[in-house]
């Protein structure tokens, strides 16, 4: 199993040992007006037993930039994860009770940061529950801030610059992007503009999830494997940098790294009016068999 997921036997086996890792809930709902934090579920639904909320709505995010999810500046990065108890060289399991990806952004994040140790618990909270693990509810205390000082290499992300380049075929790369098919397309959205930016591929990222949630890592592998065959740099992004990272966290469990994510994706993109949205098919969906994407 990849280093970078845990499953919930591990992680169970761990904490009875003795052993357990910080475990961070990164749980953010979807409400009909955007975003709610998931920190009142954490504590009336139950969470993990020594788990901490990760507040990716305001803590671990740029909220005064007028986006959803923005990488906010290294010091907000530092006072967040440090208040969190984390220290550089501690091992952290993140989950969330949805798909993942709240719990890959904050992976992502870590791994942006330099941090070692840092995995996502395979099929999160779901997966958790099913197996009957123990279950811990109500109010928990503040953990002893810690001293984190690891630096952001922000190389892991891609401009909207960077990205207007590669879509107007300045420079060569391959865009992917990790919404739904009809998100893709336009028929669907958030965004007062709909669509794709020009010259991407689609692979949804709950296509590379099997029925109960965990990451497929055959069809992960079979993804890494095409974007190998294009030889471009690989740029990640979806409509705020959430479905990306979950992306990215299957193509490194795939053993493909050779990525980075685009901050602000469709959220950034589609508000600027100069950009140009493209709807329909675009070039194709990767995470098919060959023979049915256009590349």
């Amino acid at each position: 199993m990849s280093a970078a997921l845990v499953d919930a036997a591990g992680l169970h086996a761990d904490i009875e040992r003795g052993r357990a890792p910080v475990i961070l809930d990164a749980t953010v709902l979807r409400t009909p007006d955007g975003y709610a934090s998931g920190r009142g579920q954490f504590r009336v639904e139950g969470r993990i037993v020594g788990a901490r909320h990760a507040e990716l709505l305001t803590e671990l995010s740029d909220a005064s930039s007028g986006l959803p999810f923005t990488l906010p500046a290294e010091e907000q990065l530092q006072r967040a994860f440090g208040a969190l108890g984390i220290a550089p060289g501690d091992r952290v399991v993140v989950y969330d009770r949805l798909s993942g990806a709240w719990a890959a952004r904050v992976w992502f994040l870590l791994r942006a940061l330099g941090h070692a140790e840092v995995a996502v618990l395979d099929g999160g909270f779901a997966a958790w529950v099913r197996d009957g693990r123990p279950v811990a509810y109500g109010e928990t205390e503040a953990p002893p801030r810690a001293r984190y000082d690891l630096a952001l290499d922000r190389s892991w992300f891609a401009s909207k610059e960077q990205v207007r380049g590669y879509a107007e075929g300045a420079e060569a790369a391959t865009l992917v992007c990790a919404l739904r098919a009809e998100e893709f397309g336009g028929e669907a959205g958030a965004n007062p503009r709909s669509g794709h930016i020009p010259r991407s591929v689609n692979v949804p990222y709950l296509s590379l999830l099997d029925d109960e949630g965990r990451i497929d890592r055959g069809r992960a592998g079979e993804l890494a494997a095409r974007l190998r065959e294009r030889g471009e740099p690989v740029v990640l992004y979806c409509g705020g940098g959430i479905n990306a990272a979950g992306l990215a966290l299957a193509l490194h469990v795939a053993g493909f790294d050779d990525v980075r994510l685009y901050d602000g994706s469709l959220s950034e993109w589609a508000a600027d009016p100069a950009l140009p949205l493209e709807r329909g098919s675009g070039e194709g969906r990767l995470d098919r068999p060959p023979g049915s994407v256009v590349l």
